[in-house]
């Protein structure tokens, strides 16, 4: 048992407030991408990048931004994220072009790994481990009000005002975050004695992330044999592999090798990832399908993604009381198998290949995936000692972000192809294919990335126990 009996649940619901954030940013950005694209005349090839360079910038700062919570203080780079993150959304929301505004993305993405990547480790610190479960799934609750509102609210702002309102939103979101957090999250110092640890290992973690993500995402533009390609994939590996040595043989590694000797955290890691990406491609390209190949309004395609958020509000509170007491191999295989039967009965049954299909889809991946978040998280932070915590928080939100981007580019590359390269005004008829012929681009990989999931799940959490076995 614990000893920590401080109230736990204020720091968790206001750890939550980065998920919301999150949530706006991600989703609500995703429903005003049509409206983008037709304004500043963008192809689907580069509108893509709203999400990417938004992905990129935060993953490649991550773990960097996790150290510097040990080193600084987490708080204080908490609340430095929230303000950069708070004046990119403002950029954005003023943009007169569209370099523009993937320049504010950018920075936007840079301060929201800095207010994401210490929350796993303050939330691990301040939560009795026997409870780590019922807060995760409190935490995923709090962030799950706006994965359910977000699109609606996004189609909203975009179809009666501008996509420029969503954006708007956001810094008001983050303006009101960073005013509360000295109210919830106690002054803390250095963990770390004030060292920041291998920069050149950090510079190289960097680099092999953005050569990788730019490689994959222009495979589909400029081809898979491209040498600007195969030379961006070649630097991302490359980087990679030398960022190992670097860390290997660091006094102050940013990724200690201890973290994945817990089978725990890497096991939980690597689910979330797989979660991410399924979760990233679903999101990113259901509203560009639904607005070109059957040219629904943004309010109705924000209605249609509530059958996704709404399973978020609605389980987390009782899937995370379950994950303490029930072994992660039953919540995790259920989870996968959810979503898997969805992204199965939309691609083999024919009357499901349209919306109808497209909500039950949605619907059996929100409750699997309410079922798989909560207990990967608690397995990922339930053995970390205090002195990794922070490492292990930024390591594991880099990868979500990994996740998310894979899934994006892959299922980006797959619409572009299938769907024609330009955005049809609403209401016109779309000639560049069909309705069923865009979701099948979807749910396919969507459906590989659950069965992945499903085999890592029973594999690798295979006699982990809960705490109350």
């Amino acid at each position: 048992m614990s000893n920590i009996t401080v109230p736990w649940r204020p720091t968790v619901i206001f750890a939550g407030l980065p998920l919301f954030i999150g949530a706006v940013n991600e989703y609500g950005v995703a429903q005003s991408l049509p409206a983008i694209g037709r304004e500043f005349s963008v192809q689907v090839s580069d509108l893509r990048w709203m999400s990417l360079a938004f992905f990129v910038a935060d993953a490649a700062i991550l773990i960097g931004g996790a150290r510097l919570g040990s080193v600084l203080g987490r708080r204080r780079v908490f609340m430095t994220g929230l303000l950069l993150f708070a004046l990119s959304c403002i950029g954005s929301a003023v943009s007169i072009n569209y370099p523009m505004l993937l320049t504010t993305r950018v920075l936007a993405g840079v301060g929201a790994a800095l207010f994401f990547s210490g929350i796993l480790a303050i939330i691990t610190q301040a939560v009795p481990k026997e409870l780590l479960g019922r807060a995760f799934g409190l935490w995923a609750l709090v962030g799950a009000g706006a994965l359910m509102i977000s699109p609606l609210v996004g189609g909203v702002f975009t179809e009666l005002g501008s996509w420029r309102w969503i954006f708007v939103v956001n810094a008001l979101i983050a303006v009101a975050a960073l005013a509360l957090t000295p109210r919830f999250f106690a002054a803390d110092g250095a963990i770390e004695g004030g060292r920041f640890g291998d920069v050149r290992g950090f510079l190289a973690i960097g680099v092999g992330i953005i050569a990788l993500t730019i490689g994959l995402a222009e495979g589909s533009t400029l081809g898979w044999t491209s040498p600007a390609v195969l030379l961006l994939i070649l630097v991302g590996v490359v980087a990679v592999i030398v960022a190992y040595f670097f860390e290997r043989r660091g006094d102050s590694p940013l990724v200690p090798a201890a973290l994945f000797r817990d089978r725990g955290y890497l096991t939980g890691t690597a689910v979330i990832t797989i979660s991410y990406a399924s979760a990233g491609a679903t999101v990113f390209a259901i509203p560009i399908v639904l607005s070109m190949a059957d040219s629904l309004n943004p309010i109705a395609i924000g209605a249609i993604m509530l059958s996704y958020g709404f399973w978020w509000l609605v389980l987390p509170p009782f899937t995370g009381r379950l994950a303490d007491r029930v072994s992660p191999t039953v919540m995790l295989t259920a989870g996968f198998a959810f979503g898997l039967a969805g992204c199965l009965l939309a691609t083999v049954v024919p009357s499901l290949q349209g919306i109808l299909g497209a909500c039950c889809s949605l619907a059996l991946l929100g409750i699997g995936m309410a079922f798989v978040i909560p207990a990967a998280n608690r397995m990922t932070m339930l053995n970390i000692g205090s002195s990794l915590r922070g490492e292990a928080s930024g390591v594991n939100m880099t990868s979500r972000l990994l996740g998310d981007l894979v899934g994006i580019a892959i299922v980006g590359t797959l619409i572009a192809s299938n769907l024609g390269q330009r955005f049809p005004d609403l209401g016109e008829a779309s000639d560049v294919g069909s309705l069923a012929m865009g979701l099948q681009a979807i749910w396919i990989p969507v459906g590989v990335f659950m069965a992945i999931g499903l085999v890592v799940s029973a594999l690798g959490s295979r006699g982990i126990r809960s705490l109350a076995s």
